[in-house]
C-alpha cells in the first residue's frame, strides 16, 4: 500500500488554488482505479483560515473510490502559533508533511505537493510491486502552464500538460524551452548546459515535489529536519541524509515524470536569479538555509562520508498532539478497517546489518559496472542489460549478433540469459573485446568473432529457422544498400536491437537540445570519443535523438509500418523486421550536433580575453587531433591548456580523455602516472574515481582503495564506492 502525503490550507496562495489541487487529486484517484493501486492521500489543512471553509469541506472530493482512501488531518491556529515566524509564514510545508508522514499506513510513502499531476506510466510503475526499502524513488519535473480542462479525462490533460511545457527540471539543472535559458543547480544562467556545479550526486531538482522511501526509511530518518524557517533546501537535505545514510537513489526515467502546474510565487529559476523570494523572505524577517549553508552541510556529509544527525526529536511530526482528522473518501478495501492505523511511537527499523562477503562483491560490482559505464560500457547502461535479458526471456532466440561489441557487456549478458544461445561478435575492430576476455573470460564454446563488416558478408551464420536478435548501431541505416543487405540477412520476424537512440517527449531545436543532451545523453555515452549526433522531429511527439543514420532508421521504421519500442531508462529502440521489408525513404535529420571532448569546456569567466581564447584554441585543436587517432597530441595541448587555466574544474574532458582512454587500453602504469601529473596540477575532478574503477577491473582492488580512500578536496569519491571496494577488499 502506499501513502500519499502532501498539504495546503484554504488561502489561494500563488493563485487558482482550488483550480489545481482539484487536478491533483482527481488525477490520484483515477489513475489509482486504473492500476488497481491501494493507497491513501493524507492532505494536510495547517492553520486554516477562519473565514474560509476548511479543505475536507471546500474540495468536491468523490462519494466513493475503489482504491484510494483520503484522509484531511487539521493542524490549528494553537499549534501554528508555536512557531517563532508563524505571523509571517502561515505554513510551515516540511512539518505539516512530517504530520502526515508520521500518521501514514502505507508501507511506502510519496512525500509531494498539491498542484502535481502524475504521468500514467510513474503510476503504473508504483502499482507494480517493485518498490524496495533501502531505495530512494526520484522523477524529473515538468512545469506546465497549459490550459487543463478539469472535465477532460486524465489522458487528455496529461496530454494538454506535455504539449504546454515551460521547463523541465532534471538531475543537473532547469532549462526554460521558450526563453532557451538553462540554470545549474545552486548556480547562475549558464550559456552550456554541459556545465554543472551540483555538489551532490543525488537528483535533488525539485524533490520536494517527489520524493518516494518505504515508511521504515523516512521513521529511520525522523523524516524532514523541522526547523523554524521557510523551507528553502530542506527537501535537498533529506536526500542528502538519505544518500549517506546508505538508502540509494533510483532515478525513474522518462515517461516515468511528473508535471507541475504553473503558478505565481512558485520557486523558478527566473524568480531565484531576481531575489524575488530572497528579497521577500528579508523583508518579513524570515530565516532561510541559505545556499551557502546547505554547501557546507553537504561537504561534512560528504567529507565524513555520515549524515549530519537530524534536529528532530523522537516527537518528530507533531506525535505528542492528537490532529483532528477527517475522512473526505473511504476507498473499498479501508471500510472494513483491515488495515488499521500504525500506532505511534513506533520504533524505526534498525540499521541493516553488515552484508555477507558474497554480497558485498555482487555490490561492489555493480556499483562499479555503474561508474565504468562511460568507459567499458559505453553503449550498455545496466537498464540497456535488463532490456536484452527481458527480450531473451520473451523471444527465446537461437542466435545472438553484436556489431561493435566494444567489451562485450551484451554478449556476456545474453549469454548468461539463455544457455543454449549462440553469440557472434562482428565488426572491424574487436581489440577491446579481445582484451576484456582476458579479464573476465566468456563461454568460448557458445561465442564467434568475426572480423566483417557486417554479419551479413559472406557466409550467412544463421539459418531461416533460427531466431536472430541483433544489436547493431544507427551507423548501419546511413548507408541504405548495406542496411538492405544486412537486414534481408535476417530470418523473417528477427528482433534488431538499435544501440544510442534517446527519445525525447518533447522536440527539440538547436537551443534545447544541449540541456537534454546534459541530462539525457551525456551519461550514456563515452565523453572521451568525437561522434555526431543526428536529432530527428518527425514523430507525432517529440523526437528522436541517435547517431549517424537516425533519421534514415526512423524513415525505414516509418515506411514498414514499424512501431520501435523505446524501452524506459535505457537508450535503445527494438524492432520486429516485417515479413516482406520496403526500402523507405533518407529524409534528413532536424539538425545535428557534433561532439567531441572539447564540447565540455567551459570557462566561467569572459570568453573575450586572450588567455580564454588561447584555451579555447587549443581545446579546439585537441578534439580534432583526437578523433584522428593521435592521443598523444591530443593530450599534450589538453595539458598545455590545464597549465593555462587557474579554474579548477573547467577541463573535465582532458581527464576523462585521458584516463579513460589508458583504461580502455589497460595500461595501468601510465594512467597512474598521469593522474600523479594532474595531481601536480591540483586538477583531481573524477581522475581518481576512474582510476579506482580501472584497478578493481584489473584485478588491483587493494590499488582501487588506495587510491579511492585517498581522495579528498575536489576530487570527491563517493563514499559508497569507496565503503564498498573496501568491502570487497576484506572479503578477498
Amino acid at each position: 500500500m502506499l501513502s500519499i502525503v502532501a498539504t495546503s490550507r484554504n488561502d489561494d496562495h500563488g493563485g487558482n488554488l482550488m483550480h489545481r489541487m482539484r487536478l491533483c487529486f482527481a488525477g490520484i484517484l483515477k489513475l489509482a482505479a486504473r492500476h488497481r493501486l491501494p493507497c491513501e492521500l493524507i492532505l494536510v489543512d495547517w492553520n486554516p483560515p477562519p473565514d474560509k471553509a476548511p479543505l475536507a469541506e471546500a474540495v468536491p472530493w468523490p462519494e466513493t473510490s475503489e482504491f484510494c482512501s483520503v484522509r484531511v488531518l487539521t493542524v490549528p491556529p494553537d499549534i501554528h502559533h508555536r512557531y517563532r515566524h508563524a505571523e509571517g509564514l502561515p505554513l510551515y510545508q516540511m512539518i505539516a508533511k512530517n504530520a502526515a508522514i508520521r500518521r501514514a499506513r502505507g508501507r511506502f510513502v510519496l512525500a509531494t505537493n498539491i498542484d502535481i499531476l502524475f504521468s500514467d506510466e510513474l503510476f503504473a510503475f508504483m502499482a507494480g510491486g517493485r518498490l524496495e526499502d533501502g531505495k530512494m524513488y526520484r522523477v524529473d519535473r515538468f512545469d506546465t502552464d497549459g490550459d487543463i480542462d478539469e472535465d477532460d479525462p486524465i489522458e487528455a490533460q496529461l496530454e494538454t500538460a506535455l504539449d504546454s511545457v515551460l521547463r523541465v527540471n532534471a538531475r543537473r539543472g532547469t532549462w526554460n524551452r521558450r526563453s532557451g535559458q538553462y540554470s545549474i543547480l545552486f548556480g547562475t544562467i549558464a550559456d552550456d548546459p554541459t556545465v554543472t556545479n551540483q555538489r551532490l550526486p543525488l537528483h535533488t531538482n525539485a524533490c520536494g515535489d517527489f520524493t518516494l522511501m518505504s515508511r521504515d526509511d523516512w521513521f529511520r530518518l525522523r523524516a524532514y529536519w523541522e526547523l523554524d524557517t521557510f523551507s528553502f533546501h530542506l527537501d535537498t537535505l533529506l536526500c542528502a541524509t538519505a544518500y549517506h545514510s546508505g538508502i540509494e537513489e533510483v532515478f525513474l526515467p522518462d515517461p516515468m515524470r511528473i508535471f507541475h502546474i504553473e503558478h505565481e510565487s512558485g520557486w523558478t529559476p527566473e524568480i531565484s536569479q531576481a531575489r524575488t523570494l530572497e528579497n521577500w523572505l528579508e523583508k518579513n524577517r524570515i530565516p532561510r538555509i541559505s545556499d551557502a549553508e546547505l554547501g557546507r552541510y553537504l561537504e561534512k556529509m560528504e567529507t565524513e562520508a555520515a549524515p549530519v544527525p537530524s534536529p528532530n526529536g523522537a516527537d518528530w511530526g507533531l506525535a505528542a498532539d492528537t490532529l483532528p482528522e477527517a475522512v473526505a473518501v473511504r476507498a473499498d478495501w479501508d471500510k472494513d478497517d483491515r488495515l488499521a492505523p500504525v500506532p505511534e511511537g513506533v520504533p524505526p527499523r534498525q540499521p541493516v546489518p553488515n552484508a555477507a562477503p558474497g554480497d558485498a562483491d555482487r555490490a561492489a560490482m555493480n556499483k562499479l559496472r555503474h561508474g565504468l559505464k562511460e568507459v567499458f560500457l559505453r553503449d550498455h547502461s545496466p537498464a540497456n542489460l535488463n532490456a536484452l535479458r527481458e527480450l531473451v526471456a520473451q523471444y527465446a532466440p537461437t542466435v545472438f549478433v553484436d556489431f561493435d561489441p566494444g567489451c562485450g557487456a551484451a554478449i556476456r549478458t545474453v549469454l548468461a540469459a539463455n544457455d543454449e544461445i549462440r553469440a557472434i561478435a562482428a565488426g572491424p575492430d574487436l581489440g577491446l573485446l579481445k582484451r576484456s576476455l582476458e579479464v573476465v573470460p566468456a563461454d568460448a564454446r557458445r561465442l564467434a568473432l568475426r572480423d566483417s563488416v557486417l554479419p551479413g558478408d559472406g557466409e550467412r551464420p544463421w539459418k531461416d529457422e533460427d531466431r536472430v536478435i541483433a544489436l547493431v548501431g544507427t551507423a548501419l541505416w546511413a548507408d541504405g544498400a548495406r542496411a538492405e543487405k544486412f537486414l534481408a540477412s535476417l530470418p523473417p520476424r528477427s528482433r534488431v536491437v538499435i544501440r544510442d537512440i534517446w527519445r525525447s517527449p518533447l522536440t527539440l531545436d538547436v537551443t534545447s537540445f544541449r540541456p537534454f543532451f546534459s541530462n539525457r545523453v551525456i551519461d550514456d555515452i563515452d565523453p572521451t570519443r568525437c561522434r555526431c549526433f543526428e536529432i530527428a522531429d518527425h514523430l507525432p511527439r517529440g523526437a528522436l535523438v541517435g547517431g549517424e543514420g537516425t533519421a534514415a532508421f526512423l524513415a525505414w521504421a516509418e515506411a514498414n509500418e514499424v512501431e520501435p519500442d523505446l524501452p524506459a531508462g535505457t537508450h535503445l529502440a527494438i524492432v520486429t523486421l516485417p515479413e516482406r521489408i520496403e526500402t523507405g525513404g533518407e529524409p534528413a535529420p532536424s539538425f545535428r550536433f557534433d561532439f567531441n571532448p572539447g564540447t565540455l569546456w567551459r570557462r566561467t569567466g569572459s570568453k573575450d580575453d586572450p588567455m580564454t581564447r588561447r584555451i579555447l584554441s587549443l581545446c579546439g585543436e585537441a578534439g580534432p587531433a583526437y578523433a584522428a587517432g593521435d592521443y598523444e597530441k591530443a593530450e599534450n595541448l589538453l595539458l598545455t591548456a590545464l597549465t593555462l587555466e587557474e579554474d579548477a574544474g573547467a577541463l573535465l574532458p582532458f581527464t576523462y580523455q585521458s584516463a579513460a582512454r589508458l583504461m580502455r587500453e589497460g595500461d595501468v602504469a601510465t594512467a597512474s602516472r598521469q593522474w600523479r601529473q594532474l595531481q601536480e596540477h591540483g586538477f583531481l575532478y573524477g581522475v581518481r574515481s576512474v582510476l579506482a574503477c580501472c584497478f578493481v577491473r584489473l584485478g588491483m582492488p587493494e590499488k582501487a582503495l588506495e587510491i579511492a580512500d585517498s581522495a579528498g578536496g575536489p576530487d570527491f569519491v563517493d563514499p559508497g564506492l569507496v565503503r564498498e571496494i573496501r568491502a570487497f577488499v576484506e572479503s578477498r
